[in-house]
């Protein structure tokens, strides 16, 4: 595709967005969201990138644009890293670790670097989260990322006692728990 062109579709992309109604609608903003972005880092349009996350960001103020929040914030995460500036990236995880996906990424990190208290501490900051927002089935998420520690550490009788508890108490009978 010819540069002129590229060009082009970056700015079209970039002034749709702009209004929004690509994710209002359906999920074609997030279809062509990674168009944009692979757009901008082509053509080092980052500050024009960022520009455009930044003004969707100002304008989500309601509780049902959660959803939105998350993707965008997680693209900038993903937009620094394709970019290596580290730095960013380390702040922008700092500032939102309420999003589950980032917290999930920083426990595994920990997770792989065998530092299973600094994961433990992650996983109950999530919990402490997911119960604010009544949120049961992340806490339940959370719950098997600390079986999946005890596993790893060995600790039986806390596995144990999360096979049971996924088995029996935590809605019905699970039978792969129950077999564990």
């Amino acid at each position: 595709i010819p540069l002129e062109m590229k060009e082009h579709m970056f700015g079209v992309l970039k002034r749709e967005f702009d209004n929004g109604n690509y994710f209002a609608f359906g999920d074609f903003g997030y279809d062509l969201f990674s168009t944009f972005t692979d757009l901008a880092v082509l053509l080092n349009k980052e500050e024009d990138f960022l520009n455009c996350i930044d003004n969707q960001l100002a304008r989500l103020k309601g509780h049902y644009d959660n959803y939105l929040r998350d993707f965008l914030n997680n693209s900038k995460i993903n937009f620094f890293e394709s970019l290596g500036r580290t730095v960013e990236v380390e702040k922008l995880i700092q500032q939102n670790l309420d999003i589950k996906s980032v917290r999930q990424g920083e426990v595994n990190k920990a997770i792989e670097k065998k530092d299973f208290e600094a994961a433990k501490k992650l996983i109950a900051g999530g919990i402490k989260i997911a119960e604010a927002d009544n949120n049961p089935g992340i806490v339940l998420q959370w719950e098997k990322e600390l079986l999946r520690i005890a596993v790893l550490e060995n600790d039986l009788p806390l596995v144990r006692n999360y096979y049971k508890r996924f088995a029996l108490e935590v809605r019905g009978i699970n039978k792969e728990y129950y077999t564990q």
